[in-house]
């Protein structure tokens, strides 16, 4: 969950948005733009946000994701906009090579 501040609370939530329980909670004291812009990067169980390219929070889930995302945008429905997901694809393994 985040506020109009960059307050970032951290926790478990069920499916259907009910139940949220904050873990950890996360103040950077900054002000970020409007509307401000975040990222959430996953790899395998390593879970990064940021907000306005800022690193938020890092975060090591119990298990690896299983994919889902949800977004709850409260009573503002101009909160959450021009979403984009994909899929990183992994890089191509480098070849050992001879320095000449």
């Amino acid at each position: 969950m985040l506020d109009a501040r960059g307050a970032a609370e951290l926790g478990s939530i069920r499916a259907n948005g009910t139940e949220f329980k904050a873990e950890k909670r996360v103040d950077r004291e900054m002000t970020f733009g409007r509307p401000a812009t975040f990222r959430l990067l996953l790899k395998e169980t390593l879970l990064e946000f940021y907000l306005d390219d800022i690193l938020i929070e890092c975060f090591s889930l119990p298990a690896d994701a299983n994919g889902r995302i949800g977004l709850i945008r409260g009573t503002d429905s101009r909160s959450i906009g021009k979403v984009k997901a994909w899929r990183a694809t992994a890089a191509p393994a480098k070849q050992a090579g001879k320095c000449e």
